[in-house]
């Protein structure tokens, strides 16, 4: 006996284009089964943003590691570099013959002045212009306006002005030399000359006046 062929609907299922349809609906059921990850620019977002928390800790730890800087100072004259000083060091602001000359250090600790001293026997004292004693002075730097004070003051009271401009410098009483510049902000105060000869003297070699 002759087998039953099969129905239109049973050929239909087994052609290809049957098989493709069954496989796209099968392949839709397990997508939607199974959750679906996140989309790939998402996943970028997330990590990027994980990069940034991370920078952003690093320079928070580094800043908090920092030492803030030293916003105190002594009063007085205060210290080299203080705000309205001229910077650097009053000792290499002299000029070169008394600068290579004397011996100097800090007078005090923070306040910006030197204390130096030209031995008794150097060629700058040479004619007993200090009675054949060491000479003493102290050197500084000082702001412009408290500088222009000072100034003020010894032309008030010095005895002797012998340079009154940018540079000033005079002869007190005591024969001591009082120096200014106000340029740099170098100010010299010396010790006792034996007299106004020896102070100019004294000014002349030192290459304070030139």
């Amino acid at each position: 006996m002759r087998q039953a062929e099969p129905s239109a609907t049973q050929q239909a299922d087994s052609s290809p284009t049957g098989l493709a349809a069954g496989k796209a609906r099968l392949l839709s059921q397990v997508e939607a089964a199974v959750p679906r990850g996140y989309p790939r620019w998402q996943w970028q977002a997330v990590a990027a943003g994980m990069v940034v928390l991370v920078l952003l800790g690093v320079l928070v730890i580094r800043s908090c590691s920092v030492s803030m800087p030293d916003l105190g100072g002594p009063g007085g004259l205060g210290a080299v570099g203080a705000p309205g000083q001229p910077a650097g060091s009053a000792v290499e602001a002299l000029p070169a013959a008394l600068r290579n000359t004397a011996a100097c250090r800090p007078h005090s600790s923070g306040t910006g002045v030197d204390t130096c001293v030209i031995a008794a026997g150097d060629p700058l004292l040479s004619g007993g212009i200090t009675g054949g004693r060491e000479l003493s002075f102290q050197v500084q730097l000082v702001s412009g306006g408290r500088l222009a004070q000072t100034v003020q003051q010894w032309r008030s009271s010095a005895g002797t002005v012998v340079s009154d401009g940018a540079v000033f410098a005079a002869v007190s009483a005591s024969a001591t030399v009082l120096f200014a510049d106000t340029r740099s902000g170098l100010r010299v105060d010396t010790g006792s000359f034996t007299g106004q000869s020896g102070a100019r003297a004294f000014l002349a070699r030192s290459g304070l006046l030139q």
